[in-house]
């Protein structure tokens, strides 16, 4: 599963562009409203469900006179659409959670709930079903982000940039989802790298900009283990960089003369996210000393993110 940390910046773009969202995930529904809601979640704990929307389902054919208003959609169709981000392939336990939310919301709003994943594993089929009880079969919508294809994305996304065009939503999904798709020129790491780049260089939103790279960042250490490319990555993400982390760091420095880094209750993770800020500061002054004195982060560190980011420093 994705934790809800991670998966923050993405249900924030949906949220942002929900009808391009169902265009994306290839659904002919038009989107009525979010539902901002607190249901009872499975272990009697209350679980938001960020991203439960009232949507309609509309003749394909017909889809963009109502997108742009021509037509009216029927609300007594009206439905309850769940997404959920899943970086894991299915399994019994999070199929019954599904379940458990769908069950409760209907329950709550007296309409029917479709329950749909987004994953970023391959799956075997679009619709996966269980049997929860005796009678009561539950099925969930899947679509794999493996099942699209990142070599015709990274094309149309550079031919855009080329000739100066801004990027529309599903484009900028496609650089957020880039690293997860199929690529027959590209390992991972190297689409992680493409993503990040073409970012930089798009016309975007500088809004739309953080939002991506949050999501590119959240997930780097479920994805890139090579210690190299993680730093090499992290130094891409923070050229031109327009980030919380910044303002992070320059708040830190200023009122504590300290950096604290990404705490996340593990070593490995204390270090990386040490890193990060290490990185983002490397970019906005690459004064090595400087950062060394409030830091007490070893100069021989410093130099090696610096080298591996591949940001310029002051002599």
């Amino acid at each position: 599963m994705v934790f809800q940390a991670k998966d923050r910046a993405t249900k924030r773009m949906i949220k942002k562009y929900p009808q391009e969202y169902l265009r994306y995930i290839e659904k002919n529904y038009i989107h009525i409203d979010f539902i901002d809601t607190v249901v009872q979640g499975s272990t009697g704990n209350e679980s938001r469900m960020d991203l439960l929307m009232k949507v309609v389902e509309v003749d394909g054919e017909s889809y963009w006179d109502y997108v742009s208003g021509l037509k009216e959609p029927d609300m007594k169709n009206a439905f309850l659409f769940n997404t959920e981000i899943q970086s894991t392939p299915m399994t019994d336990k999070l199929i019954r959670r599904s379940h458990n939310y769908a069950s409760k919301a209907s329950f709550e709003y007296g309409i029917p709930v479709e329950s749909f994943v987004l994953s970023m594993a391959e799956v075997e089929s679009r619709k996966i079903s269980m049997e929860i009880s005796k009678g009561d079969k539950f099925t969930i919508d899947v679509l794999s982000l493996t099942e699209k294809d990142a070599d015709k994305s990274i094309n149309n996304i550079k031919e855009k940039i080329e000739n100066k065009c801004q990027l529309n939503p599903c484009d900028l999904f496609d650089l957020m989802f880039l690293p997860f798709m199929t690529s027959r020129k590209y390992n991972q790491n190297e689409l992680y790298r493409q993503s990040v780049k073409i970012t930089n260089q798009a016309i975007i939103d500088p809004e739309d900009e953080i939002e991506i790279k949050d999501c590119l960042e959240w997930h780097l250490d479920d994805f890139v283990k090579n210690e190299e490319e993680y730093n090499l990555i992290i130094g891409d993400l923070m050229k031109g960089m327009r980030s919380r982390y910044i303002e992070d760091v320059k708040k830190a420095s200023i009122e504590k003369g300290i950096i604290i880094g990404e705490a996340i209750g593990e070593e490995k993770g204390e270090k990386k996210g040490e890193r990060k800020l290490i990185a983002t500061m490397l970019n906005e002054t690459g004064d090595i000393d400087h950062i060394h004195e409030i830091t007490k982060y070893p100069r021989s560190e410093i130099e090696k993110i610096a080298e591996l980011a591949s940001i310029n420093i002051k002599v």
